[in-house]
């Protein structure tokens, strides 16, 4: 076959005119089949020239152009044809199509519509109806053309797909899941029906299913930047940040100006702790698409970082200037608001966002721990109580087959408690305990295999206080159960009524006659802890260098003894000349148990005076003299303003004047020391 630049038809003679045009619609209908779109269009051109009416060969002419991407004489021509004969489904369909390509929506479901009205089962028309009325949130009525086509044609794939599309967009989500299922079982190579079902999965909260609907797609079409956005979302979720980001940058190669994958790929930098990477993507997402909201709340979110909590708050304000209603930024305002010491207008922030949405578990959850610093633990309670709805918590931890408490009487029942959250969280609330017990319960408290033998004390005393410990499962019957923190939340605990009594916990003595040798008893002896786990977004500005205890460490007679373990020993090897820091060897708590050796030192100390760590509770515990150094806005259990604790009688709270500024809290500890 000739190219399309050397193929030349001459015209038909007047004998074989009718032949001839009927042979050259044969051949370039069947060169149109197989793509070769430059050569059909000859032959078209041909008979158009040959018979300027010949609406079989304008119509596909326009077809032809439209393949080309050449909108506006595609439209040209199928206007001819419609002009000629507007009884034409397909004319219809067709032009639908070339004003959907144009983006002249409204005028291309016209179109659909009209082809429809003369062809009630017309499968086609209805399923691109359906695509239009999607694109013009439209969903209800887009859902009800996929029904049309699909009872006209049960296996038509596109419409099943697009079914999936309009359930999706209604929030019907194990229907949508259902329809995109039945899409990959007519045709199971459909990769974005495979993309899809995975965003219904991820809006499921089921990660791991998600997560094998996007690699489906990916087998079927590798090269989908959508699919492996999406599929790092489904890593991120389960907490694979570094096969996230790698999910993120394969997209990001494929498609370099994707702002969506930038935004997400910053996020999961920031995840990463790399925020020099996260404010580059971010930054390059909101060039890309300046009408972005979330990207300038994830900006926001990564100053958090970094303690810029100012210029934070200016990132939200950007985001709710472009979405009012964007609940996820109306939250981190109010968050930063509480950061930056102003309680009243963060909580008036958390009710504008909960006026919006008042079952979004973040501003419930949120708002609690403003409320609960700020001391109205009644109502901080209640929202402290979604803390194992949110998407970065794992679920509730629970007994299977066991009923949770809710408030009842338990005299006589057996109760178990699961610890949760971390191991300062544990110390401080199994105080609770004993109060069940008295209160009838035989309480069974299921902790972590490091604390069993700290917590020896509640089993030898089991017969008084109607309380033990184990560190698994046993199989004895429980009649209810129930998290640790949730015990101050159904006891509905008050400033005016924590249970204060200390010491509840007791270091072994023959631990602590080893350690007073070890120790001795020269000097004021203050044990010292600066650094908790830097892993945490939690540990953002409350841990404390090292080098701040100095002030402490030149009064004379004074010895520092550290009872750090694991994070910030480095520390020790880079102290200011002069200052000297007692460590207590490699023996010290480096065994399977937690701590044990630390409460038998504090039992042979002065003081204590550490950063928020578990140190602190496990000094408050004890009932040993606890000196704690709080950043200017603290964790809401040390409330706000106050130099004392309620839940720990024994302590006192150093608090920064302003925002970073340890030096001026040790030169206070210091000269307190001194008098």
């Amino acid at each position: 076959m000739a190219s399309s630049a050397s193929l030349k038809l001459q015209p038909p003679t007047q004998k074989d005119r009718e032949a001839t045009l009927r042979a050259w619609f044969s051949e370039g209908s069947q060169l149109h089949k197989n793509d070769k779109l430059d050569e059909a269009e000859v032959y078209y051109r041909a008979i158009l020239k040959a018979q300027p009416n010949n609406l079989d060969a304008k119509h596909l002419l326009c077809v032809l152009k439209t393949q080309q991407g050449q909108y506006d004489e595609a439209l040209k021509l199928i206007r001819q044809v419609l002009a000629a004969n507007h009884h034409m489904p397909i004319a219809l369909t067709n032009q639908g199509n070339i004003l959907a390509k144009l983006g002249r929506l409204a005028e291309a479901l016209s179109c659909y519509e009209k082809a429809v009205a003369l062809k009630p089962d017309y499968t086609e028309a209805n399923n691109n109806r359906a695509v239009m009325l999607l694109e013009l949130r439209r969903a209800e009525e887009a859902l009800a053309c996929c029904d049309q086509a699909i009872a006209a044609n049960p296996g038509f794939v596109d419409a099943y797909y697009n079914r999936g599309n309009a359930l999706k967009e209604l929030k019907r989500l194990e229907e949508a899941k259902l329809s995109y299922e039945r899409t990959v079982a007519i045709k199971p190579d459909h990769a974005e029906a495979y993309n899809n079902l995975g965003v219904v999965l991820k809006d499921l909260k089921r990660a791991e299913e998600a997560l094998d609907s996007y690699n489906l797609a990916l087998r079927y079409k590798p090269d989908y930047p959508e699919a492996l956005n999406n599929r790092g979302v489904a890593l991120a979720d389960l907490k694979r940040t570094e096969e996230a980001i790698d999910s993120y940058t394969a997209a990001i190669a494929l498609r370099p100006e994707y702002p969506e994958a930038l935004n997400n790929r910053g996020l999961a930098f920031k995840t990463a702790r790399r925020i020099d990477d996260a404010f580059a993507d971010l930054t390059q997402a909101i060039k890309l698409k300046p009408d972005y909201p979330e990207a300038y709340n994830n900006y926001g979110q990564t100053l958090r970082m970094q303690q810029q909590f100012e210029e934070e708050k200016d990132y939200y304000i950007r985001a709710l200037a472009m979405r009012p209603s964007y609940t996820e930024a109306l939250n981190n305002y109010a968050v930063v608001l509480h950061e930056l010491g102003q309680t009243d207008e963060a909580l008036k922030t958390f009710e504008r966002s909960l006026a919006l949405d008042g079952t979004n578990e973040e501003t419930l959850f949120s708002q609690s721990l403003v409320q609960l610093l700020a001391g109205d633990l009644a109502s901080g309670w209640r929202g402290y109580a979604h803390r194992f709805n949110l998407k970065e918590t794992g679920s509730r931890p629970y007994v299977s087959g066991v009923p949770f408490w809710a408030g009842e009487n338990l005299a006589g029942k057996r109760l178990i408690v699961i610890e949760e959250q971390g191991i300062g969280d544990v110390i401080q609330f199994i105080r609770y305990l004993p109060l069940i017990g008295a209160m009838g319960a035989h309480v069974t408290l299921m902790t972590r295999q490091v604390l069993s033998r700290l917590f020896k004390p509640f089993n030898e005393r089991s017969e008084t206080t109607n309380v033990r410990v184990i560190d698994r499962l046993d199989t004895v019957h429980y009649d209810v159960q129930c998290t640790l923190l949730d015990l101050p939340i159904v006891l509905g605990t008050t400033l005016e009524t924590i249970p204060a009594a200390v010491p509840y916990l007791a270091a072994e003595p023959d631990l602590v006659a080893r350690w007073q040798d070890h120790v001795g008893t020269q000097g004021l002896k203050i044990g010292i802890a600066w650094q908790g786990n830097p892993e945490g977004l939690v540990d953002i500005g409350r841990s404390i260098p090292l080098r701040m205890f100095e002030p402490i460490a030149r009064i004379p007679g004074v010895r520092l003894i550290s009872l750090q373990k694991r994070h910030g020993l480095e520390q020790l090897a880079s102290l200011p000349e002069g200052m000297h820091v007692e460590t207590l060897g490699d023996d010290f708590d480096n065994g399977p148990d937690a701590f044990v050796d630390t409460a038998a030192v504090m039992a042979n100390l002065d003081l204590v005076i550490t950063s928020d760590t578990s140190i602190a509770h496990l000094a408050g515990a004890l009932g040993r003299p606890t000196w704690l150094a709080l950043k200017q806005i603290p964790d809401w259990r040390w409330l706000l303003e106050r130099t004392d604790s309620p839940w720990y009688p024994t302590m006192r709270l150093y608090r920064q004047s302003r925002r970073g500024d340890w030096q001026e809290v040790f030169q206070r500890m210091a000269a307190d020391l001194s008098t």
